[in-house]
Parts: structure tokens; sequence; C-alpha cells
């Protein structure tokens, strides 16, 4: 198999992301256009080609907008375990998706309202620096590993290899090196404004222009964020009202009204009333290419004989810049009013300290508490992002922030608990999924929905016959095909297709979902292996179906089965998904992340899984995706982050050295869940300390899904050689306790502040291997072969070829281990 092909474990994967690479191929996409040949798939270059994508004007604005913040969740978790590939994918698929929302024919519209969609772009756009700044460092580390792939490929493309190709593998075509891009054409930047005054939108767009595509010098296409002006922010309030909160986005110097001498005032006057980093920024005010003045809430310059003292204010400066600004600065229309209104408190910051604290507390709940977003809609974020900490990826709510976070009590977000929708507001309890009635979905559902913890129920496996017909291979689809008869033989899934009920799951509003497309094929293909009336057949319709969103699976070259596997869950998640339309993402404060931490994890997993359960909701979570906990220490200061992550599936580093000629798998999950320590340039960015520091991180199992697919990281990437782990990984085909890797139980009927202790999250954990699929070779050549059981039996399926057996299961072949949970 083609080292090349291997994307998302050469880029070091730590764990299957939800998303894998799927936002980017089922999305509305325009003719696959065809990457740089001579670059492996896994570089910028290449990656970028996959973000092709056009405008449906069939979605809703609504719906794009939903569907930018789903791509965002799913780039910030692929990044948090370490899946650059997907990463990189999903953040560009990201910007190219929300670059859509201003061309479409309802943005008029929905700009004039001014509602929640409004305001929920807004809040997007407002995440567009970290968006950028993150890809970024991710395309320049994509670009370092593919050198070296490059590198090592030149050396060794003379090399021969003893290993006989199998049947459906290609010779590996020698790589010449392509000529260094060169640096993307220069955008140009907006116009100044041309009157005095300016609107919010007129500076948030300024601040934010979007994106915008473009080729370099050797015609590749590129998406770019589209240059904006460079503004410093002249905030003529109270320093108390500014520390309490002022615009972000911006340099910005605080002139106190109360301190100003009587005009007229000189530039170096006003130099004096600054403080010192002020100060520094005042004295570079002619290299910024605009001058935005704002108070509270004063709408126009003053006019002759009639001006009220807070235009006073702004007259005199206005009159000490004009003698040294090659521009004319401009006025915010309403002010910083204005600006909370419209954009929220993710375009608010506060100053940072003691100070801005005090400040805050003593003036948020007067000052803000009136300028918030309606509470249907109005999101919350942090100020700074730092990018080896991702933010919280799928906390969700369509419930405000409660009026006690804003006044500074230490009160978690009221949510309704199992028995009622009436709590106190210090509840912890998990709400209820965000789901809309089908009839119509822009209609809240009436009364409380009742939470859904308990893990689905289904037939067991040995009472029920799967259907055995072999899979036709069209010369490279060995990795389809293997994937196939291990989804066939996961019941859950399975009879869950063949009965027709997940039609009326079918979510025709995500337009990150098919529509129905690709679960109709999978169901149809489903429906043929189940009768049996043939001994094989052509999966046509199947391929022909998903390469319609995923060109790359139409193709005959060979793909990684992992990454199919992902792709296809995924898809079919956004397909079935029973949430009609996602609610905004709300990122936890510092308070209540604190709050959160106070819990056992055993409770804090409860809340964080309602969270991820209000925007995520279908077959696919309730059978193959568990939760993970992410655990970072500062070992300076000792403070500690703990972050809760949805996973499909557990990628599992398999140990090898030399001599080393068999693991077992739980020596596989020791190394999984083993601290490590990250330094130099792994640092972690301590929101304590404000700086990087040496730190420790350990993942660990909070939550396990009923169907287990575990990942065996078999190829890896170590500076410029890539290799595959041969090691043979042991393991228990019956009865696999995983007991010890997850939190112990709390007593039955426990509850902490609402939230009560998960009933499908008890010992014993035990589960049944039911599916295996193997690869053999090396990873210029390869094959595919899956393993399924079925009423106690094992059969080994070789693409059209399905003969009784199960001796591939314990060779060192295994690649995906597929496995099933005994009833607690």
């Amino acid at each position: 198999m083609d080292a090349r092909r291997r994307s998302g474990e050469l880029a070091g994967d730590a764990g299957a992301s939800v998303g894998g690479r799927v936002g980017a191929d089922v999305v509305p996409r325009a003719p696959a256009t065809a990457g740089d040949p001579h670059l492996p798939p896994s570089h910028p270059i290449n990656l970028r080609k996959q973000v092709n994508l056009t405008l449906d004007p069939s979605f809703s604005v609504k719906s794009y907008v939903g569907a930018a913040s789903t791509l965002l969740e799913k780039a910030q978790m692929a990044d948090a375990q370490g899946n650059l590939v997907a990463a990189f994918v999903h953040y560009l698929t990201t910007a190219s998706v929300a670059s859509f929302v201003p061309k479409h024919p309802e943005w008029a519209s929905v700009k004039q309202q001014r509602g929640p969609t409004f305001l929920a772009y807004q809040e997007l756009m407002n995440r567009t620096p970290y968006i950028v700044e993150r890809a970024q460092a991710i395309e320049q580390e994509l670009k370092t590993r593919a050198e070296k792939e490059l590198s090592s490929t030149a050396q060794h493309s003379d090399e021969t290899y003893d290993v006989a190709p199998h049947r459906d593998a290609e010779p590996r075509a020698g790589r010449t090196r392509s000529p260094p891009a060169q640096a993307t054409p220069a955008l140009a930047k907006p116009q100044r404004p041309t009157g005095p005054v300016v609107s919010v939108e007129d500076v948030w767009t300024l601040m934010y222009p979007g994106f915008d595509k473009t080729t370099d010098a050797h015609g590749h296409e590129l998406l770019v964020k589209r240059p904006g002006l460079s503004l410093l922010l002249l905030d003529i309030r109270p320093r108390l009202q500014h520390d309490a909160g002022h615009i972000r986005g911006a340099d910005t110097v605080c002139v106190d009204p109360s301190r100003l001498p009587a005009p007229p005032v000189t530039a170096t006057e006003l130099h004096a009333l600054l403080r010192p980093a002020e100060a520094a920024l005042w004295d570079r005010r002619a290299q910024y290419d605009l001058l935005v003045l704002y108070d509270q809430r004063t709408r126009t310059l003053a006019t002759q004989g009639n001006a009220t003292p807070e235009q006073v204010h702004i007259d005199t400066i206005l009159r000490a810049l004009e003698a040294d600004l090659p521009f004319t600065p401009v006025l915010l229309r309403g002010g910083f009013e204005s600006w909370a209104r419209q954009v929220g408190e993710t375009g608010v910051v506060a100053t940072s300290g003691p100070a801005g604290e005090e400040a805050l507390a003593a003036v948020r709940h007067a000052r803000l508490a009136g300028y918030s977003l309606p509470s249907s809609s109005r999101p919350s974020a942090p100020a700074h992002v730092p990018p080896r900490v991702p933010p919280r990826t799928y906390q969700s709510s369509q419930e405000a922030l409660p009026p006690a976070l804003l006044s500074g009590r230490r009160d978690y977000p009221a949510v309704p608990t199992m028995a009622s929708s009436a709590t106190s507001s210090s509840s912890l309890a998990p709400p209820p999924p965000a789901m809309a009635p089908r009839a119509a979905p822009d209609t809240p559902a009436s009364g409380a929905l009742a939470w859904r913890d308990m893990a689905p129920m289904f037939p067991r496996a040995r009472d029920i016959k799967i259907g055995l017909t072999g899979l036709k291979n069209f010369g490279n689809t060995c990795y389809m095909n293997a994937t196939i008869q291990c989804l066939s033989a996961t019941v859950l899934l399975s009879q869950h297709l063949l009965d027709g009920t997940y039609k009326t799951a079918i979510n025709t509003q995500n337009p990150l979902g098919t529509r129905g497309a690709l679960a109709d094929a999978l169901a149809q293909l489903l429906r043929t292996i189940w009768s049996e009336q043939y001994a094989s057949v052509a999966p046509t319709a199947f391929r022909d179906a998903i390469g319609r969103f995923a060109p790359r699976f139409q193709s005959n070259e060979q793909q990684d089965s992992q990454e199919f596997l992902t792709f296809l869950l995924d898809g079919l998640h956004e397909d079935l998904n029973r949430v009609l339309q996602r609610p905004p993402a709300l990122e936890l404060s510092e308070t209540q992340q604190a709050e959160l931490n106070r819990l056992p994890p055993q409770l804090a997993s409860v809340v964080e899984w309602s969270l991820y359960r209000r925007r995520n909701d279908s077959v696919v979570v309730d059978a193959f995706q568990g939760q993970l906990r992410n655990q970072l220490t500062c070992l300076s200061c000792g403070h500690t982050s703990t972050t809760y992550n949805a996973f499909m599936s557990l990628s599992l580093p398999v140990p090898a050295g030399r001599g080393v000629s068999q693991v077992t798998l739980s020596q596989c999950l020791d190394a999984f869940v083993r601290e490590e320590v990250l330094e130099k340039a792994n640092a972690w960015h301590c929101p304590q300390c404000k700086k990087p520091r040496r730190s420790t991180k350990r993942l660990s199992l909070a939550r396990l899904p009923p169907v287990l697919l575990v990942h065996l990281k078999r190829f890896t990437y170590r500076g410029p050689v890539s290799n595959k782990i041969d090691t043979r990984v042991v393991f228990q085909t019956e009865a696999l306790d995983l007991s010890n890797y997850m939190p112990p139980p709390l007593p039955p009927g426990s509850s902490v502040r609402g939230v009560p202790a998960s009933e499908s999250q008890r010992p014993p954990y035990l589960y049944d291997l039911y599916g295996v699929t193997h690869h053999f070779g090396t990873l210029t050549s390869g094959h595919y072969t899956a393993s399924v059981r079925t009423q106690g039996l094992w059969y080994y399926c070789d693409d059209q070829r399905i003969t009784p057996g199960d001796a591939q299961i314990h060779t060192a072949s295994p690649y995906m281990l597929f496995f099933r949970r005994r009833p607690p």
C-alpha cells in the first residue's frame, strides 16, 4: 500500500476523530480537482484541493451557519487528537462554508432582521483569527513532514522489496521534487470608510473581511483570509467601564474623559493620560490604517451650537488628531452599547488581572446585562484559544447563560433534571437533547424532553444469522469490501438499515449530510448481502453513491480502511442526525469550567455527554461513539485543564522495539493512557501562567460505547522514515474486560447538584470480538480482508471468496477490531 495514502496515521493521529476527513466531502462540492501527483496527498497543496465546495441555495443560511460551526468542532476535535490532516481540511472547509453565507440569496434578509442566525454567524466570524492562526501552523508542520517524506522517497526510490506484491497492489511510481510554491498573491485591503461615522457591521467587516480564493505561481487554488485594515480603537469611557469590557479584535487605547484637560488638547497631552502599553500604541497611531473612536452610546458627531458632553469629548480628541494623521478618524455609531448588543459577549473582552476582575464584578451586571444577546441564541467564547488546548469542541446549549454568571455568582447554567424540568439555578443536571419536531423544525419542542443515557438494546449477536455474500474488487477496493463486511456484521447498525427504520431519521436539512443518499445506498447493499441470493456481488451502486461525495473513493487507487470507515460512519451520522437544527456551540467559561472540574469525573462526563447529544443524536452515536477525558497539568503552577472529546474509534499505538515480536492489547491500551510530558515546541500554553509551560498530558476513557472500534496504529512516521509495525497483537475474542480502564462506579442513585450517575456506564465492561479487518503487505503494496462472526462461527472474507475459519485473527494482520459489549 502506498505510504502516501496513510495521511491520517502519518500525521500522527492519537485517535480517530468523529469527523475524520469527512466535512469537506459531504458539503456540496464542485467537480473534483486533480492534485499535484509529484507531492504526497498529505501535502497542504493537495489537501486544499479537497476543499472544492459550491454554494447550494436550497440549503438555508441557518443550515450553512450550523454546518460551519459543526465543521469547526470537527477540526478542533481532530486537532485535539493529533490528526493534523483531518484538522487542516476541516479548518479550511469551515472557512469555505462560512464564506458562502454573505453570498447566499437569503443573506440580505437575515442581515436586516439581525436575529439568532445573524448573531450566530457574527460569533463564528469572531473565531476567524483562531481558525487562520491554527490552520497556518498546521500547514507549516504538514509541509515539513511532506518534504521529509519526499526526501526519504528520493533516497529509496531504487530499492527493491522482498515482499511479493498482492494482486490488487500497484507498483509505486517514481516521484520528483516539485519546485517550491511561490508566495500567495497579495489580496487588496478594503477601502477606508468615506464618511465620519461607521456602523458596527462596517467595523466588523474591516476586522474580519472573510475569505477568498486565489492561486499560487503553480496554479494551485488556495483559500486565504482576505486582509483587513489594521485598526486602533480609542475607547472614550471611564477606565472602570473599559476594564470591565471593551471591543475585542483590535489594539485599543482608553482615553478616560474624566481626565481630559479643557480644550484645546494636544496629542502630547493625551499621551500623558495613557498607561505605558497604550501610550506605545498611541505613538504608532499613524501606522494604522484607521482610527475608530467610540464611547458608551453616542451615535453622531457634534453640530455647531448643539453638543452633548460626550460629543464634546469626542470632538476634543478628533481635533487633537487632525494635525498628525494622514487620514480622518471615524466614530462608531452607537458606541459600545451598539457593539455589545449586535455582536454579543464574544466580541467583548475584559482587561486581565485583578483590576479587570474587580471592575468586571462591579460593572458587568449593571452595564452589560442589558446588552446581551437574546436568550435563545447568545453564544459565549473565551478571549484566547491556545493552539495546544483546543476550546470546548462540543458543548452546546439553547439556553443563555444565567444572570448569576453576569453578576459574578459562581453557579453553573440551570438545566432540567431527568425527573423534572424545574430545577434551581445552581443545578448541573444534563440538558435534554435539542431535537425539534420534524413537522416544524424551527418550532421548539413542547414539554420537557427526557434525557437519554441508557445504552440502546439490540439482539445478541449469536442469535442472529448475518448475511454472507462476497464483494467483487474493482481493482483496489479491498479496503472498502473488508470494511463493509464488518459493518454488515454490526447487527445494531445493519438491522436499523435493513428494516427501513432509518428512513424516519433522514435529515434533509443538514448540509453536512447527503440528504439520505449515502444511507440509502448502504441499506440497499446490505439487503443484497443479507439476501444471500448470489455468491458475490459488485457494490457498483454503493461505490457510485459514495464517489459522488468523496471522489477519492470512486477511483482505483488504494485507500486506508480506517479512514474509509471513519468517513462512512460520520456521513451516516450526518444523514441520520435527529437534531434538525443544531443549537449554537457554547464554550464553557473559566467559571463554569472550574465548577465542572469540582464534580467527580463520572458526573462531569455525564454533563459533557448530554451537552454533546444536544447537537449529535443518531444511531451512529448510539452505537459507536464513546468519550475521552484529556487532562493537562502545568508543572510550574499546577493548573489543570480537563476536556472531554467524543471518539468514533480508539487508535492505539502498537509498542514496538528490537526483539519484540508480540504484545497484548492491554499493553497497547496502557501506552494509549500513559502520561506524557509536553515540553519545548510542544509545551502547553498554560492559561494561568500566560505562557508555554512544561506540562503533562493524560488521556483516559470516560465513556465506552456498545460497539467499540479499535484501530491498531501499525503505520508510523518517524522523521524521514515511514514504516509498518508487524508486531502481533494478542487479544481476547471473548469477554475482553475493560473495567480497569474506566472510572470506578458511583453508588447507585448517586447525584451531585442534580447530576445523576450514568446507568449505562457501569461495570463490568465486557466485550466480544465479532469483526476484524486485516492488512497484509507493506506501505508500498498491500491487501485488506475481513473476518466476521455469526452465531458463534467465524468466516473469512477475501473479496469475492468467503470461507469458514478464524486463522488470520491470530496472526500479525489484524488492523481494525470490532467489539460488541455484553449487556451489563
